[in-house]
C-alpha cells in the first residue's frame, strides 16, 4: 500500500483479541504459558543473551570514564584554592572510586545469574569486564590526586617538611663582638 493510499483509507485496527499471540508462547484459555524453545534454538539464544550481558557489562565497567570529562571541567571550574566546595568534590572523586573498587563485584552481579553453563563461557569475559571496571576506577582516582596537588594538599617538597628538619651544629661559634 502506498503512502497516498494509507493517508487517505486508513487500516482498520485490530483489537487485541483478534492478533496472533507472540513467538515463544501459546494461548491457552485466554493466558499466555511459555513454551519452552527447541534445543537448536537454545545454544543459539543462550549465545546471545552472554553477548548481551557481556555488552551490557562493558556499559558499566566504561561509565566511569565516559563521566570523566565531566569531572574534568568540574575540577577547572572550582580551581585550586582551599574553599569548601572544591575541597569537598575532591574528597568525592577520591572516596566514589575506593568504594567502587572494594565492591567491585556488585555491579556485575547481573552477569553471575543464570545456568552453570552460562557462566563457563563468558567467565573469561566477565574478568576482563571486571579488570576493565577497576581501571577505569584507578583512573578516576588518578584524577582526585591529581587535584589534591594542585590544590597544594599533597607534601611533596621539602618546605612541607620543615618541620621534621634538623639543623646543622656549627663547630664555630660567633659571640657578637669577637
Amino acid at each position: 500500500m502506498s503512502w497516498y493510499e494509507e493517508l487517505t483509507n486508513p487500516p482498520i485496527y485490530k483489537t487485541a483479541y483478534d492478533l496472533k499471540a507472540p513467538t515463544g508462547f501459546k494461548e491457552t484459555t485466554g493466558t499466555f504459558q511459555i513454551t519452552k524453545p527447541k534445543s537448536t534454538k537454545s545454544v543459539n539464544n543462550r549465545k546471545q543473551i552472554n553477548d548481551l550481558k557481556i555488552k551490557k557489562g562493558w556499559e558499566v565497567a566504561l561509565a566511569p570514564v565516559k563521566s570523566l570529562p565531566m569531572t574534568l571541567v568540574m575540577n577547572y571550574m572550582t580551581g585550586n584554592t582551599l574553599q569548601i566546595f572544591s575541597i569537598s568534590m575532591t574528597l568525592m572523586q577520591l572516596v566514589n572510586p575506593l568504594t567502587a573498587i572494594f565492591n567491585f563485584n556488585q555491579p556485575f552481579e547481573f552477569l553471575e545469574g543464570g545456568d552453570p553453563g552460562e557462566l563457563e563461557e563468558v567467565q573469561y569475559d566477565v574478568v576482563i569486564v571486571k579488570l576493565a571496571f577497576i581501571a577505569s576506577q584507578l583512573v578516576c582516582l588518578a584524577v582526585g590526586i591529581y587535584k589534591l596537588n594542585a590544590m597544594g594538599l599533597i607534601p611533596n617538597s621539602t618546605s612541607d617538611w620543615l618541620s621534621w628538619e634538623t639543623y646543622p651544629n656549627f663547630k664555630e661559634v660567633n659571640i657578637g663582638i669577637f
